[in-house]
């Protein structure tokens, strides 16, 4: 049965970067969608994404065409070996960061976007799930990101296909 805990930013610690980081360098599969992309909340998760990348990892990062305007940021994504949609077919607002490790997943559902106030000093909650590939949470999680990817297609690559696997 999965776990859940809460996630959060206090005054002394930037819980949210500490917690996604984590999850970054132990996961084999990465999705994330935010709706704001912002190079300072980027380079907060760069270097993990590039480890992760280096170790095999599959990252597919979702962001919203209107909000994430940042040229800088959606260059350095677009130069990374990994799945970039700037998604322009709905208003995409969602906030989940879903890593695979294994037989078992983690995702972190909440308001944090990939900014730097977002992941060090926002006020901002998410809920941490935590279980085995299979269980029924694990099943919504994939049909949303499946939903999403469907969404997302017009106009895009074949190349966020890997987020359609289960």
């Amino acid at each position: 049965m999965a776990d859940i805990d809460l996630v959060y930013n206090t005054d002394a610690e930037p819980r949210h970067l500490e917690a996604i980081t984590q999850s970054i360098l132990s996961a084999n599969r990465i999705v994330i969608c935010s709706g704001w992309l912002k190079m300072g909340g980027l380079q907060c998760l760069l270097p993990q994404l590039q480890t992760a990348l280096s170790n095999g990892a599959e990252i597919a990062i979702y962001v919203n065409d209107k909000t994430s305007k940042d040229s800088k940021a959606r260059k350095t994504l677009k130069a990374m070996n990994l799945r970039f949609v700037v998604v322009d077919t709905c208003y995409m607002h969602s906030k989940l960061y879903y890593f695979e490790t294994c037989d078992r997943f983690t995702a972190f559902v909440g308001s944090a976007n990939i900014t730097h106030g977002a992941m060090t000093t926002n006020e901002e909650l998410s809920v941490k799930i935590t279980g085995l590939i299979g269980e029924p949470i694990q099943k919504e999680l994939q049909t949303y990101l499946d939903h999403l990817s469907e969404r997302s297609k017009v106009g895009m690559s074949a190349a966020i296909r890997f987020a359609i696997r289960r």
